[in-house]
């Protein structure tokens, strides 16, 4: 959907203006749309709370304030603003698809690392996983994989509950080698509905270990190829 002052103001008018749409709106750093956003916001009265009278209601004002952070902020806002509580930075950067998205996500990890509480940890497992553990086409520095990698291996605490386990485990999909393979079978076995998660995650990190040796190995057969044929062409040449 392309996001304009127009469309934004039509979907607020007929009450159908999503979260996503206002995520997906931000992404075009259109200062426009963030004035328009925040004009509706107070026509509007949106709250900041989840909770108001007592009732659970979504906080499209909290949410509009993070969009226009990230409009004139841009990624560095959301970092700033991530205090660890709230994960409405971590929502916007687990929906846009880029490697600068990656590295602010790791970014707050490492900042939240001596004092990330479980819903910290799973928060920013589960962002990882959504970035990392699928496909994406990105090419993620080697770096930031190993310290997310490690990050993960860090909230494998023995106290840690079946459900954090398995979003850690799932994330670790994207990021993961051999020693956390070692990781998870050094745990013990997940309860239903989460038996199988973490023979999942084996098989997910395998493949793309094989996957990324096999490019590798293109690669360097690619380079030999070419240093052969320059060599040959100077031959030739002379």
């Amino acid at each position: 959907m392309n996001y304009t002052v127009a469309k934004i103001r039509k979907l607020a008018k007929k009450n159908e203006l999503e979260v996503e749409h206002i995520i997906e709106a931000a992404f075009t750093r259109d200062e426009s749309i963030a004035s328009e956003l925040q004009s509706l916001r107070s026509h509007y009265n949106w709250p900041d709370s989840k909770f108001v009278d007592g009732s659970h209601v979504v906080p499209l004002g909290k949410w509009v304030r993070f969009a226009c952070i990230f409009i004139s902020q841009g990624y560095r806002g959301l970092i700033d603003n991530y205090n660890g509580v709230e994960d409405f930075s971590l929502s916007f950067l687990e929906s846009y698809k880029t490697t600068d998205s990656i590295e602010a996500i790791y970014e707050i990890a490492k900042n939240m690392s001596d004092s990330a509480t479980r819903e910290v940890k799973h928060d920013i497992a589960a962002a990882i996983n959504l970035q990392l553990s699928f496909n994406n086409g990105l090419d993620i520095d080697d770096n930031t994989l190993n310290g997310l990698k490690l990050i993960l291996h860090s909230y494998l605490v023995p106290d840690i509950d079946d459900t954090a386990k398995a979003i850690i485990y799932y994330a670790l999909r994207g990021v993961g080698d051999l020693e956390s393979i070692d990781y998870i079978k050094e745990q013990s076995p997940l309860e239903e509905p989460w038996e199988t998660t973490a023979s999942v995650s084996i098989k997910a990190i395998k493949k793309r270990m094989k996957l990324k040796n096999r490019n590798y190995k293109s690669l360097q057969y690619a380079a030999v190829l070419k240093a052969k044929t320059i060599t040959q062409r100077t031959v030739v040449e002379q």
